[in-house]
């Protein structure tokens, strides 16, 4: 399975109501979130599922990146996804889905940085995963925890030059 996992886009310091669970993408979030999803299309790469975080920033930049790469089913929710979720609930979360080719999971720091080390280091490696970033994982075992090699890396400076 090839794992895709990203980071919200750039989200406003604090929501109308005071939750962090609702903020929401800022315009220039969204923006972002457009030209990254839009160099990621030109990766060519096929998203068998979408699998975000309920909280909002995150699935605002699922069904951005789900509308521009042409995804056709809708963006499934999952608690595991929220800022400090687990690596081990995350790699359940995987294993659940191994039925697919591919998935790509929208979720927050710290826990998309400890999965991506929980999966290809152990645990071992400290990561500064930039918002809006995409990561490809290989995923060769699932159980009893999820691991694999890393494939690649791109901020969204990077991405967002794939765009054009």
């Amino acid at each position: 399975m090839f794992l895709y996992l990203m980071r919200h886009g750039i989200a406003e310091e604090r929501s109308l109501t005071g939750s962090d669970a609702d903020r929401e993408l800022t315009q220039h979030g969204t923006l972002r979130t457009a030209m990254v999803a839009k160099g990621f299309h030109k990766l060519d790469l096929e998203i068998n599922r979408i699998i975000s975080s309920p909280y909002i920033r995150a699935r605002q930049t699922a069904e951005i990146v789900g509308r521009i790469i042409g995804h056709k089913d809708e963006v499934q929710l999952d608690a595991r996804l929220v800022p400090h979720g687990a690596f081990e609930e995350v790699s359940d979360l995987i294993g659940e889905n191994d039925d697919a080719n591919s998935i790509l999971l929208v979720g927050h720091e710290p826990s998309i940085g400890l999965v991506i080390s929980g999966i290809c280091a152990r645990g071992a490696l400290t990561l500064d995963v930039r918002k809006a970033s995409i990561t490809a994982i290989q995923i060769d075992r699932f159980r009893p925890a999820a691991s694999g090699a890393l494939l690649w890396s791109i901020p969204p400076r990077i991405m967002e030059k794939l765009s054009y």
